[in-house]
């Protein structure tokens, strides 16, 4: 994969901001894929849920806590 990158970047010239570009492409669909298995496991069953509601609810408010609350 990394070969095809850098086959493609180096045809525009500068192949750092090719680069560039494709490690925002690479992330954008990283984040898609994040989002498509929180969403397939919350909608999968009653488990799926509790784990997601868990992580999701309960793990975001005791980091923001520990960051935040004590202010």
């Amino acid at each position: 994969m990394l070969q095809f990158m850098l086959a493609v970047s180096s045809r525009s010239g500068a192949a750092a901001s090719g680069m560039e570009v494709w490690s925002k492409v690479i992330f954008l669909a990283y984040v898609l894929c994040l989002v498509l298995y929180i969403w397939g496991t919350f909608h999968s069953d009653k488990m799926g849920k509790a784990s997601i509601t868990m992580m999701v609810g309960e793990e975001i408010k005791k980091i923001a806590w520990a960051k935040w609350g004590n202010t």
